[in-house]
């Protein structure tokens, strides 16, 4: 089937995941020329269970704020739009489970990388420009969106993806191509238009695995694609099975990025106990999450051993060779 025909057929499929009425709102209402605070909170409001939760969370140790924050009204006037917007939204899609059917996709390993993702890019924003830290968020907790459309909307041609390639990192791009005629970042990026999504989180969606591919004369959409690479990049370390590699990638195009080593240590330091609880505030399971310090000594660890096993395997060969 043609690419644009496979399109077609997971933007009509009845299992596409859709926004919910309030996320919906709030982007086509934040995207306007003039934000009116007062709107977009009592749209949040409408939603009582959506309302808890973003309470829940300004409330608590993510925002750390001194004074309890009662109304919806005074969570957007003191988080501002980005922030409130971001929420919502991580709320809305972390909310995506199986469709009901028999799916291989692991949706709770997806979600544990994303949050993995977002929380780096989160961690990074500030040497970024004037990237927002909760807009970085957002978009990088979405920027595989295009994987988890594709699993939910065409689970039999997926599940032959997932047998060929980790459904993450730039790699799955290949098997996608192969096995459908397009990847996650083409389905990505015209579910995030159909959406309304603005710019600055549809260019990350697209352009997240090779950010030196965008050409257009936004400097901070260019920005936001390599502040979300970098992010899946650390994300890789721990979930790779070659850790080791991913770091010395993510310490490179860090420096490139302008990172001085300094930050770059605080975030490799800092990233897992952020995640850990990031997560518990988002409902993410991520307990028990390692250090990149541990990651990185247990892969050398299994390296030592291998490189062993084969001076013991070529010892032998010698003392036969002698025998003989």
């Amino acid at each position: 089937m043609e690419p644009a025909k496979i399109l077609e057929k997971v933007l009509e499929s009845e299992n596409l995941p859709t926004l919910p009425t309030v996320a919906s709102e709030l982007v086509r209402v934040t995207g306007q020329e003039e934000t009116d605070i007062g709107e977009i909170a009592n749209l949040i409001t409408k939603d009582i269970a959506l309302s808890a939760k973003v309470l829940k969370v300004v409330n608590s140790a993510y925002y750390n704020f001194p004074n309890q924050i009662s109304t919806i009204q005074q969570a957007v006037s003191i988080l501002g739009i980005n922030a409130v917007r971001s929420l919502v939204l991580s709320f809305s899609f972390l909310n995506i489970k199986k469709a009901g059917f028999a799916d291989p996709f692991d949706y709770e390993l997806f979600w544990q990388r994303s949050m993995t993702t977002a929380v780096a890019a989160k961690m990074m924003a500030p040497h970024f420009g004037d990237s927002d830290p909760d807009e970085a968020f957002i978009a990088a907790l979405l920027q595989n969106i295009g994987v988890l459309v594709m699993a939910r909307t065409l689970p039999e041609e997926y599940a032959r993806v997932i047998g060929r390639s980790p459904v993450h990192g730039a790699q799955v791009c290949e098997a996608e191509k192969e096995e459908l005629g397009l990847d996650h970042l083409e389905v990505g990026t015209a579910i995030a238009e159909s959406w309304g999504f603005p710019p600055i989180l549809v260019g990350p969606i697209q352009y997240h695995h090779a950010p030196e591919t965008y050409t257009g004369d936004n400097a901070k959409i260019k920005r936001f694609s390599q502040l979300v690479h970098l992010s899946d990049v650390l994300a890789s370390i721990f979930y790779d099975d070659q850790p080791d590699q991913f770091h010395k990638e993510f310490r490179k195009k860090a420096s490139r990025y302008h990172l001085n080593d300094a930050a770059i240590n605080r975030v490799l330091e800092q990233v897992d106990t952020e995640i850990e609880k990031t997560g518990r505030f988002f409902g993410v399971n991520l307990e028990n999450l390692r250090s990149v310090e541990e990651i990185l000594q247990e892969a050398n660890a299994r390296l030592s051993v291998l490189n062993m096993t084969y001076e013991q395997v070529n010892r032998e060969l010698i003392e036969a060779k002698v025998q003989l």
